[in-house]
């Protein structure tokens, strides 16, 4: 479950290029269980937080992950979290971060086709003019 989603991401034009920007602190909590020798089921819960993802983290993101609880299988799952348990959140921030900067690419190829195409309506209505100028 997301506790917490906060910040800024938007594409910026900076030097007549688009640039995707961001800034965003994510925290999501965790639920699990174990089960001990005896058969006892041991409820886990934790946090994975990410205090900062930025475009330039984007191949490495810090994070932050905590366990309520202590023992074995807290250590253990702890362990887990840290290792394996992770990964999927961390894929999905970076499929994010590519999203954006493909929102920011296509942005990019729109508005160079949106200035060609003014340019070349602009030139066309030149030759018009010069054309009717010339028969007048």
């Amino acid at each position: 479950n997301i506790t917490r989603l906060s910040g800024d991401a938007v594409v910026h034009l900076r030097k007549g290029k688009m640039w995707p920007l961001c800034d965003l602190q994510l925290f999501v909590a965790v639920e699990g269980e174990c089960t001990k020798d005896g058969g006892q089921t041991v409820k886990l819960r934790g946090e994975i937080s990410f205090e900062e993802i930025t475009m330039d983290d984007r191949d490495d993101l810090q994070d932050r992950i905590s366990v309520v609880g202590s023992g074995a299988e807290h250590d253990a799952w702890l362990r887990w979290l840290r290792r394996e348990g992770k990964r999927p959140l961390v894929e999905f921030v970076q499929t994010f971060l590519d999203d954006l900067s493909k929102q920011a690419s296509t942005a990019q190829k729109e508005a160079v086709a949106a200035t060609q195409a003014d340019a070349s309506a602009a030139r066309a209505a030149q030759q018009a003019k010069e054309a009717a100028a010339k028969m007048a």
